[in-house]
């Protein structure tokens, strides 16, 4: 892909469909010039809003539809749990989902965060970009839904989510150091170690019930 700064906005934008819409596994795009209407509206807010990012800033944005649906866009450094953080959010508040996608593009930006390039679906990536989470989720109507305050909980959702990747190795350490304060005859001591070493197992936080003690992943915050 060509710098940003050598092609116009619409070039910029039928590139970013091209890759945002293509096939992860193939990179098979569909024709970029039948998206029209609704659906480049939607990418182009999408791109404005992660036009500009720097790495590990998390971009949100929520948009009121015309049918009073929301639309929400989300870009961060891709890990995991960032669709559950967004999902598990809008339906605390009791909304509905029409919509969901989430490619997860490798994107090359400048000293300043802009975008330079877009090498396609991270799964395929071949170039120096990073893997960048694009999530955009449509709901049904939501009348009366506060949009500020969905975004400002969404990115909290978010913010726990990022710390749960950031500690996830000092989760593992805490349980494995746990399971081995345990009597090898002790049935606790088989569960803590199934949770400390097993693949299939995301633990999401680790706190200690003792005043004072600081806690890791989703108990960072001391108030979850």
């Amino acid at each position: 892909m060509n710098s940003a700064s050598d092609r116009s906005g619409d070039a910029l934008v039928a590139e970013f469909a091209a890759s945002y819409l293509a096939e992860p596994r193939t990179n098979e795009s569909p024709d970029t010039a039948a998206v029209s209407g609704d659906s480049l509206l939607r990418l182009r807010r999408h791109l404005e809003l992660g036009e500009v990012r720097e790495r590990g800033e998390t971009a949100v944005g929520t948009t009121e539809l015309d049918d009073g649906a929301v639309e929400i866009h989300v870009v961060a450094d891709d890990m995991p749990l960032l669709v559950e953080a967004v999902l598990g959010t809008l339906d605390a508040a009791g909304l509905t989902i029409a919509v969901n996608d989430h490619p997860i593009l490798s994107v090359r930006r400048d000293g300043d965060g802009r975008i330079v390039g877009i090498d396609g679906p991270a799964l395929r990536r071949t170039g120096a970009g990073a893997a960048e989470s694009w999530i955009s989720v449509t709901t049904g109507p939501a009348p009366g839904c506060d949009i500020d305050r969905l975004r400002s909980e969404i990115g909290a959702a978010l913010v726990r989510a990022q710390a749960v990747d950031l500690d996830s190795d000092r989760i593992q350490a805490r349980l494995a150091v746990l399971a081995e304060r345990f009597s090898d005859d002790d049935e606790d001591a088989d569960i803590v170690s199934w949770f400390a070493i097993r693949d299939n197992f995301l633990a999401v936080g680790y706190r200690e019930a003792r005043a004072g003690e600081g806690g890791l992943g989703v108990w960072r915050d001391a108030t979850t």
